[in-house]
């Protein structure tokens, strides 16, 4: 790293050592919000980095397994990606482009395509069918990925996901399965004959529109065979499999039963199947062998789903199972890569589930928690020798800080070296595909705080890439015995990394981490404790410089910098002016005294740099009100306001010494779409030139230009 760029990036870092926090008073006046909605064109200015894309995707052949890590004949590639679920994938030709158009624009070069198994490609809820796909669907999904394509944007095929099959098909009622036969399409014969037969018709289908059939589609990066699905989650995390009735349950004692007699011979005493919650009821050596028998099933679901896949198909893609934490680890393993899911404070539904008018949230910001919470659980559970991917995560809406999740979670991917990062979702209906506000907890599409910061993302995490820092420095092994030991002592999918091996989860805020099952990969740096009270955490790999500062309880700071761009979020006191090595910086008065800015180096030619500056506080919809239910939970009901959004314009002021990044500086305030609407003053004084961002601009991001 060049002084330059550590002199650039010292801007951001030093707000975590020199910013002190305070608590702003409930009673004063809180800056105004202004409508911003992020444009839904794809204008050739500062926020548009499609050219950044490799276009057509799978240019340069399919994506590989190579070093664990994926690449194609060009190199390495990691995925800033995102979902479209349900009608999201089903769009008429023209919304397809435009919506191709606008991904591309922010960076995104991966979409995953979820949930597009429930009705949306059998012609909708009421199809005759589940078993055939709908001609006009099919046609409007192979549009759609190769308008993906065309941009430089490979896609993430999920097989099945929520296909239920019932009376229609030859299948038993739904009534007394559990949520999308979760569970027992890992054993029940006739379900999985069925995602055979579905994975088959999908991958051995031709586009039309690109002239190849899927499985033999470059622009297909990767393939996952069941979301969300375990045996092991269905008996012991989510504990529903119990509900199951004939056929569904003498298959599973059958099944059962011959694992017994294989094991023990004609002459053992059979017990029936074992429920979770009545495992007080058995000998314990009862209880083992059942979560032996579970383990063992799901393990030679996994291995046939994939055998299927790659010997029967001959599929071309890397292919994963499901999730991470979902099942056994030894299971996902074996796949060619391994993913996992997070949410931080998912929406919770005391009474029935997915009431739109009975749910809340807590209103907290992950910054505060980052030594407890996701990060160490997410880098602690990756596999070492497989790509790794994120394929869901979000900071869902109305929580005010979900500024702060999406790029602090490409910068630590960064620091960690996954593979792909996926938010949860851009969009998940094909009706107004285009929202001036944020409509529902998840989508990002009219999330003006989530969408800005994306191209900082993609950058942070998918330029810079250096093979020999990208190392996984502290490695658990977790053998075969040891994670049968833990299922057997916790009852449930949890603990298959750091925690249930007696390591401490915040190695992951120092090193990169993982797990190895093979019993052959030794860690770079050994494990090592680190003292309760310590609240702050450092490091850097090549490029790569974080920090991550709890010291102040509640008033939490995070600031990673990677070549010349960075992020800061956290909590700061307002007026205070600091000066260190080469800058100033000054932040404002905000209304959650809180702030997400991340700078971005888009582009760099001729001594010419351009950056893209985000800087974003707070975000309601029109006419929307948060009601605090007390202990940092918050509802809005079903009350979601109105268009537009409107978002704070956050204060601050950064000045470059002279001489550290540039001679000549300009600035200017975006509008909506990113065009230049206002000239920023540049203040020159014997320090060096300041740019000062101002809630009179009604904006929240920034172009700034540097000659040298």
């Amino acid at each position: 790293m060049t002084m330059n760029k550590l002199s650039f990036c010292a801007t951001l870092l030093a707000i975590v050592f020199f910013l002190p926090s305070f608590a702003q008073t409930d009673d004063r006046k809180k800056n105004e919000l202004f409508p911003f909605v992020v444009s839904y064109d794809a204008p050739d200015n500062v926020t548009n980095i499609s050219r950044k894309l490799d276009a057509p995707a799978g240019k340069y052949g399919f994506v590989r397994v190579q070093d664990g890590k994926f690449f194609t004949d060009k190199g390495r590639i990691q995925f800033w990606g995102t979902n479209t679920c349900f009608g999201a994938s089903f769009l008429n030709a023209a919304a397809a482009d435009r919506m191709a158009d606008r991904l591309a624009r922010f960076g995104i070069n991966c979409v995953r395509l979820h949930h597009m198994d429930m009705y949306d490609l059998w012609g909708g809820s009421n199809a005759s069918t589940k078993m055939t796909f709908d001609r006009q669907q099919l046609d409007r999904l192979d549009y759609y990925i190769a308008a993906l394509k065309k941009r430089g944007i490979y896609v993430n095929i999920n097989l099945h996901v929520s296909r239920e099959l019932d009376e229609r098909d030859g299948f038993p009622p739904l009534k007394d399965r559990p949520l999308h036969d979760k569970g027992i399409d890992n054993y029940y014969r006739p379900l999985i004959e069925a995602n055979k037969k579905y994975a088959k018709d999908l991958l051995e289908h031709v586009n039309p529109y690109t002239g190849k059939a899927y499985k033999e589609e470059p622009a297909v990066a990767m393939i996952e065979i069941n979301n969300e699905n375990s045996i092991i989650t269905e008996w012991g995390g989510r504990g529903s499999l119990y509900v199951i009735q004939d056929p569904f349950l003498s298959d599973l004692n059958q099944l059962w039963v011959d694992w017994q007699k294989t094991k023990y011979g004609n002459g053992h005493q059979l017990v029936p199947v074992i429920w979770k919650k009545d495992v007080t009821k058995y000998p314990k050596e009862a209880v083992d062998d059942f979560c032996d028998f579970l383990l063992d099933t799901e393990a030679k679901y996994w291995d046939e789903m994939f055998r299927f896949l790659k010997d029967d198909i001959k599929v071309r893609q890397p292919v994963s199972g499901t999730q991470l934490q979902y099942g056994s680890t030894h299971a996902q393993a074996a796949m060619d890569y391994c993913d996992i899911h997070e949410y931080w404070n998912h929406p919770v539904f005391p009474g029935r589930a997915w009431d739109q008018n009975n749910w809340y949230l807590r209103n907290i910001a992950l910054v505060n928690y980052l030594d407890k919470e996701i990060f160490p659980s997410l880098a602690n559970s990756r596999v070492a020798g497989k790509p790794f991917t994120v394929s869901e995560y979000n900071h869902p809406y109305p929580n005010q800080y979900a500024g702060e999740g999406l790029p602090l979670l490409a910068a630590f991917g960064a620091m960690q070296g996954w593979d792909g990062i996926f938010p949860f979702d851009y969009y998940s209906s094909s009706r107004n595909i285009e929202p001036r506000m944020a409509g529902n907890f998840f989508s990002t599409a009219g999330n003006t705080v989530q969408m800005a910061h994306m191209i900082a993302c993609h950058v942070l995490f998918c330029e810079g890439y250096n093979a020999n820092a990208d190392k996984m420095r502290i490695i658990a092994h977790l053998s075969f015995e040891k994670e049968r030991e833990i299922f057997k002592q916790v009852k449930g999918p949890s603990h298959f990394e750091f925690r249930g091996l007696n390591l401490d989860p915040r190695l992951a805020l120092l090193y990169p981490t993982g797990v190895d099952v093979t019993g052959k990969i030794e860690s770079a740096t050994a494990p090592f404790s680190i003292p309760d009270s310590q609240k702050k955490f450092t490091g850097e790999i090549q490029d790569l410089w974080w920090l991550f500062d709890m010291t102040e309880p509640g008033k939490g700071r995070a600031v990673l910098c990677k070549n010349e761009s960075a992020l800061f979020t956290g909590f700061f006191k307002e007026g205070n002016t600091y000066e260190f090595h080469d800058y100033r910086l000054q932040f404002g008065k905000t209304n959650l005294d809180w702030a997400t800015l991340s700078l971005s180096k888009v582009s760099e030619e001729n001594g010419k740099k351009r950056f893209l500056l985000v800087v974003t506080g707070e975000m309601l919809n029109t006419d929307m009100e948060i009601e605090q239910l007390g202990d940092d939970k918050i509802t809005i009901g079903n009350r979601w306001g109105k268009e537009p959004v409107r978002c704070e314009g956050v204060p601050a002021t950064l000045t470059f010494k002279n001489g550290t990044v540039g001679n000549t500086f300009r600035c200017w305030a975006l509008d909506e779409s990113g065009n230049r609407r206002q000239v920023v003053a540049i203040r020159k004084d014997s320090f060096g030139t300041a740019i000062t961002m101002n809630p009179e601009y009604k904006t929240i991001w920034y172009e700034l230009e540097v000659i040298n």
